[in-house]
């Protein structure tokens, strides 16, 4: 299966290649090739420009592999999932995290950058009135 899921993202039929790596961690879940199948689940729909379908597989793959190397990437690419699907707060919240759960990640270097667009810029504002109208 694993061949399989390359020989369709090598041919860029993104969909399909996520439809078999998504069997895969069905069948094979505690495989040792489990997080790496479910970290190309989400670049697969990414690829294939279903942003929030992206960011829920890469969602998955941090909530299920908390440990694994990829994890701050998985939580970039979530959040630049929702960023691209125009869901700002979600994509916000995403950046954040990565870049505190995992400041010396070379993808929190990104999610500092990707917090210093005017739209972050902005939710961080929003985010911050709330916290004010709470208090």
């Amino acid at each position: 299966m694993i061949r399989i899921n390359e020989y369709f993202w090598n041919k860029q039929d993104y969909i399909i290649a996520a439809s078999v790596g998504e069997k895969f961690l069905e069948r094979f879940e505690g495989h040792q090739h489990a997080a790496k199948m479910a970290f190309r689940v989400g670049q697969c729909y990414y690829k294939a420009e279903k942003y929030t379908q992206a960011a829920a597989a890469f969602d998955d793959f941090v909530k299920d592999f908390p440990e694994d190397e990829l994890t701050p990437l998985g939580l970039f690419w979530s959040g630049e999932s929702f960023r691209t699907a125009n869901n700002v707060p979600l994509a916000f919240r995403r950046y954040n995290r990565c870049r505190w759960d995992f400041p010396e990640s070379e993808a929190a270097k990104y999610a500092r950058g990707r917090l210093a667009l005017p739209e972050m810029l902005a939710q961080f504002e929003r985010e911050a009135d709330l916290e004010n109208d709470n208090k």
